[in-house]
């Protein structure tokens, strides 16, 4: 990492964080978690975890650590959208591309797909560098673009809760719980074992009252095991009629630019890293 590309991303974080927040960056002593992500996140040390958050490569150390039962279904890995034979894929299925966030094309049914229109998107969002396009977020940008097609996880009834667990040097600390994304997005902190947090989720719509998941015991488990060779790190994990389902590792939540309410957590999760 040249010194030019560095100061270049802290003049950029720089300015991004204070429009954010209203108050300048302490890079000589952090003390809040948003100002040691926005500080990590231009780093050299987050350039070289670009295996845990590549959708592919990831996989090999979720195998290694936890095992294959906890992996979504593969249908199929591509260098490009023409490599995509849609004819050999189930009815349902997910595409995404490897390299983002929020680079998804979702297919309940094979049948009212725009095959066209999918092919544009997945072209377009090759060419895309997520470092570059979104936060100077150095841990996306030396991802090779790839396509991959995993499967559907059927939700009809709005059982599929997404459980987002915020972890400190191989310690699960809280946990953000998330549900229907289709419709208004329902999320709550909860605080381990299991307790509704004072604090407020970001962006929530509705929030969650829920009692524990049979399955919190065997999550926090998992979670551990996954963010134990890591300083900090959010691990995702979906919950489905009882089935545990990875979904990926986040080192820079929100890119570091979601603001915490109230704002004095902001340095407790601080103090946790």
């Amino acid at each position: 990492m040249s010194i030019f590309s560095y100061l270049r991303d802290k003049r950029e974080v720089t300015k991004t964080y204070k429009a954010v927040y209203g108050r300048p960056i302490n890079w000589r002593h952090p003390i809040r978690y948003t100002e040691k992500l926005a500080i990590f996140k231009i780093s050299q040390e987050a350039e070289k975890l670009w295996s845990y958050v590549d959708k592919i490569e990831v996989r090999k150390f979720v195998s290694q650590q936890i095992g294959n039962e906890y992996l979504t279904k593969l249908y199929g890995t591509y260098n490009s959208p023409e490599e995509i034979d849609f004819d050999k894929l189930p009815n349902s299925f997910v595409l995404k591309t490897t390299h983002g966030s929020g680079w998804n094309i979702i297919v309940p049914d094979k049948s009212k797909l725009d095959f066209a229109d999918a092919k544009k998107k997945l072209a377009h969002w090759m060419t895309l560098n997520y470092y570059d396009s979104f936060g100077r977020e150095r841990q996306y940008k030396l991802i090779k673009p790839r396509i991959l097609c995993e499967e559907y996880l059927e939700t009809k009834d709005k059982d599929l809760y997404d459980f987002k667990f915020y972890c400190f040097h191989g310690v699960p600390k809280s946990i953000n719980v998330i549900r229907d994304r289709s419709g208004r997005v329902k999320k709550s902190m909860y605080e381990i074992p299991w307790k509704k947090s004072e604090m407020k989720a970001w962006d929530a719509q509705e929030e969650i009252d829920m009692e524990a998941p049979k399955n919190l015991g065997r999550m926090l488990k998992i979670a551990k095991k996954l963010s134990t060779p890591f300083e900090q790190v959010r691990v995702d994990l979906y919950e489905l009629k009882g089935r545990i389902i990875f979904g990926e590792l986040t080192f820079s939540s929100g890119g570091g630019m979601s603001p915490f309410d109230p704002d004095r957590f902001d340095e407790i999760y601080g103090a946790w890293w």
